[in-house]
């Protein structure tokens, strides 16, 4: 397995960017949902899709027709 580095540096500009992009209430309540027992991954898609920042994407089936030899 590769060992993922890690960069305080950089990780502190992204965290910076990440909160100038959405601003505090946005994580605000990303961490609220959090608070209540939501995990961190599904509080931040939820309030990005609340706030129209992600959609959900309709994905449709294909029905194929396979032959039969």
């Amino acid at each position: 397995m590769e060992k993922i580095s890690y960069d305080e540096e950089n990780t502190d500009e992204y965290i910076e960017l990440l909160f100038e992009k959405f601003g505090k209430e946005f994580f605000k309540e990303v961490y609220l949902k959090y608070q209540k027992g939501m995990t961190i991954d599904v509080a931040f898609k939820e309030v990005l899709i609340k706030h129209n920042k992600l959609k959900s994407l309709n994905i449709k089936k294909l029905k194929i027709k396979s032959k039969m030899v």
